[in-house]
């Protein structure tokens, strides 16, 4: 079934890209999410989050924008990334200090974005993942052994502007255990 029958919607004037597995995450969320990156670190790396980049860039916070989509060009800490075609010094000079990454859940393979990771020297760094908990199970398989223990954190589903609730009610972020610490309300 597809992600959404809803018109897609914009941010900062861009339209999402349904096609490309493309939507944005409601007001809400974007700044929950922030907020939740922000009190634990100063310089995260967003792949495939391009509304969490306006939201930092609207607060003036650091943070790299790894994305596909070259509409997202005029924010400061754009750089264009094919996840396909992962190139290592596309990050190499922004040292981060998280990564969260709201893959293309459909058409992007798992064991493939903890590659991409690897290959972005991210292996370290703490990763929060947007996922479909119907495959909570396959995302901590993919994980597993990388020395990561992603755990689905607290706090509601992700809201996104145009995904039918149906599936919105099944997207968590998982990211590293914290003692009762989850996502903001």
């Amino acid at each position: 079934h597809p992600a959404t029958n809803l018109e897609p919607t914009e941010c900062a004037g861009v339209t999402e890209e349904h096609a490309f597995e493309q939507y944005f995450f409601d007001e809400a969320t974007r700044a929950a999410l922030l907020d939740l990156l922000l009190a634990r670190h100063s310089r995260p790396l967003l792949l495939c989050a391009p509304s969490l980049a306006v939201e930092a860039e609207a607060r003036g916070a650091p943070y790299l924008l790894l994305d596909r989509d070259e509409r997202f060009g005029f924010l400061r800490g754009f750089r264009p990334f094919d996840l396909e075609r992962p190139e290592p010094e596309t990050a190499a000079d922004f040292a981060f200090d998280c990564v969260l990454c709201d893959p293309p859940f459909s058409n992007f393979e798992l064991a493939r974005l903890r590659e991409v990771l690897n290959t972005l020297g991210a292996a370290a760094a703490p990763l929060y993942l947007c996922y479909n908990a119907r495959r909570e199970g396959a995302l901590v398989d993919a994980f597993a052994g990388s020395g990561r223990e992603l755990v689905r954190m607290a706090g509601g589903p992700l809201g996104y502007t145009s995904v039918k609730a149906s599936t919105q009610q099944h997207i968590f972020l998982y990211g590293p255990p914290w003692p009762s610490v989850g996502v903001p309300s």
